[in-house]
């Protein structure tokens, strides 16, 4: 009981000093230590669902996930994964040569379809906690799974097109041949020396 109290009276200060949006972050950073508080599992239900209303599957990930008898420190981290991997977002799996793109969550099975080139493949739990969460702006495979997206960069925004393409490589290098070549695997070759001027 005291225990718990603690637990409430810190959410609390920490709101009151940092604002509304962070008691989640205090909330997950308690976990670690108070792993089977109560109190914490209820709390953290309700601000997983507060911070993601727009996620259909919340719900059942909150009640799958946080459930009486789990390990708040085992379960935040497979929560805040899930949260990471909704829908459209891109990640890289062991043993695949492509990056992925998440097609949908299923809360209740606690798993991922994801969409490999052009293959798809469900993952599980332990595999979500296995992958790397990609950037939202990951140049390959925005190229790859949303070339609509990239396209609207790179007309409307020549010099971050070329940014994300530098960013994509391992010494933030890109040679001029192959910049080419994703722009014009985007809009074609006649439009190229426009934009490169541009650019």
């Amino acid at each position: 009981k005291l225990a718990e109290r603690m637990v409430e009276t810190m959410l609390d200060i920490w709101e009151k000093n940092h604002g509304k949006s962070s008691r989640l972050t205090a909330a997950r950073n308690a976990a670690i230590t108070f792993t089977r508080s109560e109190y914490l599992l209820t709390e953290l239900k309700k601000l997983y669902r507060e911070a993601t209303p727009d996620f259909d599957e919340i719900e059942n990930l909150t009640g799958n996930i946080l459930n009486e008898g789990c390990t708040l420190d085992k379960a935040v981290p497979l929560m805040d994964r899930f949260i990471a991997l909704q829908p459209g977002a891109f990640l890289k799996h062991r043993g695949t040569v492509h990056p992925g793109m998440v097609e949908s969550v299923n809360g209740n099975a606690l798993e991922l379809k994801v969409i490999f080139d052009i293959r798809d493949k469900q993952l599980n739990a332990e595999d979500i906690m296995n992958v790397i969460v990609l950037a939202n702006d990951h140049f390959s495979s925005m190229l790859m799974y949303k070339p609509e997206l990239l396209r609207e960069v790179a007309n409307a925004d020549p010099v971050e097109f070329v940014i994300l393409a530098l960013k994509a490589t391992r010494n933030k290098r890109c040679t001029y041949k192959d910049l080419k070549g994703y722009y014009i695997e985007l809009n074609g070759e006649k439009a190229w020396s426009n934009w490169w001027k541009k650019a």
